[in-house]
């Protein structure tokens, strides 16, 4: 494991409850799916697949960095990294669920699912280059964690894409696509957040506390991170409800009334 993981108490409670998050509203998207038969199922089932395998990610990256060196840590950074890895390719087709939620609209869909495809491929590949540094994650390299980087970046983009594609369409979800923009903006903003705070702390056990970092190591810039993306999940998931209430097909048109703010 290498030296700059991050040891705090604070991160790893924040991983936790924001696993806890994840999984509450994996099922609680699951269970309004199973419930409402004319929910969007495309938009229920990517959207819960995205909350699970967040959820996964968050709690094996927590085991991993109080476990130390040894057996424990190593799969569960890797499991870790697996797991980002299905958040990314999950937002494609919930991406495509949003920006085109008319089951009869095959082709547009598939344009739509390529355009996405290409987005966090390029994020993985191309865009991951760019992109300074990256939160650790143990016995995982520096090039395997800027990729995975850059590919949820490609996600993230991907979503607000759908977000606004959807918001600019006349059809019937637009409140729930505006909800679902902002919480995709503010995990956005939570990543340049944590890219500006990263090179005045210093979280590793081995160092002492930087003295040009602004944030109290009781509280540092990974655990600002989660706590960004824990409210931007409560939002997507409003969003993602507000989304799956408007149905699909003919219930896009007629028959639905908008859940108001």
């Amino acid at each position: 494991m290498e030296g700059n993981v991050d040891v705090t108490s604070a991160f790893h409670w924040s991983l936790y409850l924001y696993a806890i998050e994840g999984f509450l509203f994996f099922a609680v998207v699951t269970q309004t799916k199973s419930q409402e038969p004319g929910s969007h199922g495309g938009i229920a089932r990517s959207f819960g697949t995205l909350f699970l395998f967040q959820s996964i990610a968050a709690v094996l990256l927590a085991i991993a960095s109080l476990s130390g060196q040894g057996t424990v840590s190593r799969y569960c950074g890797i499991g870790s990294a697996c797991s980002a890895v299905m958040v990314a390719i999950s937002c494609i087709p919930a991406a495509t669920h949003v920006s085109v939620p008319d089951f009869r609209k095959g082709v547009l869909k598939t344009v739509c699912f390529v355009l996405y495809a290409v987005f966090v491929a390029a994020g993985g590949f191309y865009w991951s280059r760019h992109v300074a540094t990256t939160p650790e994650i143990p016995s995982v390299s520096e090039q395997l964690r800027r990729q995975i980087a850059g590919a949820l970046g490609g996600g993230m983009v991907s979503i607000l894409a759908s977000s606004l594609i959807r918001l600019t369409r006349k059809v019937k979800g637009r409140n729930g696509a505006s909800v679902l923009f902002l919480g995709s903006s503010l995990a956005v903003l939570a990543g340049l957040i944590w890219l500006h705070f990263e090179p005045l702390c210093n979280a590793s056990s081995r160092l002492m506390w930087s003295d040009t970092c602004p944030l109290p190591r009781v509280y540092d810039h990974n655990a600002l991170l989660v706590s960004f993306l824990f409210c931007a999940n409560i939002l997507g998931a409003e969003g993602v409800l507000r989304l799956m209430a408007v149905g699909s097909g003919d219930g896009l048109i007629e028959g639905y009334t908008e859940i108001g703010p």
